[in-house]
């Protein structure tokens, strides 16, 4: 069973990165990981739109950054300061709407997968519910920066 999907829509990587789903052959410095999902606290939420969330990130991505190593204003050099640096787009956690805890079970699983391969997850998002199975993999490994 695979844990992530290419995204959908017309967005595939977040900042043109390459797309990365094997996470067992993952080789980057940096993986971003969607987490389409939120559980809503009662039925007048189920509708939410935290599910487009890593979409929508992904989109804004592009006006973010047309080429990584294009001059950028804010950090006075270019991105990742011209370091050698690879980030790799994993896709989204591959989810079902159905079973909530195998959700989170993914969730963990791929988070698992990126640090075991030595990368820094990144996870586009906002909805706070994807913050718990995404911490439980850092356990006793150092710090975590919520932004």
């Amino acid at each position: 069973m695979t844990l992530t999907v290419p995204p959908r829509g017309e967005y595939q990587t977040f900042l043109f990165s390459e797309p990365a789903y094997d996470l067992d052959a993952l080789e980057a410095d940096i993986a971003v990981l969607g987490v389409p999902f939120g559980q809503p606290y009662g039925i007048r939420a189920v509708h939410h739109d935290h599910v487009n969330g890593p979409e929508a990130i992904r989109r804004a991505s592009d006006r973010v950054v047309r080429a990584l190593h294009h001059y950028d204003f804010d950090i006075g050099g270019p991105l990742f300061m011209g370091r050698d640096i690879r980030m790799v787009d994993c896709g989204d956690v591959r989810a079902d709407p159905y079973d909530l805890m195998g959700h989170f079970h993914r969730t963990e699983e791929a988070v698992r997968r990126i640090l075991g391969a030595g990368a820094l997850p990144l996870i586009p998002g906002r909805v706070h519910t994807n913050t718990n199975p995404v911490q439980a993999d850092y356990e006793g490994g150092g710090l975590v920066t919520l932004i």
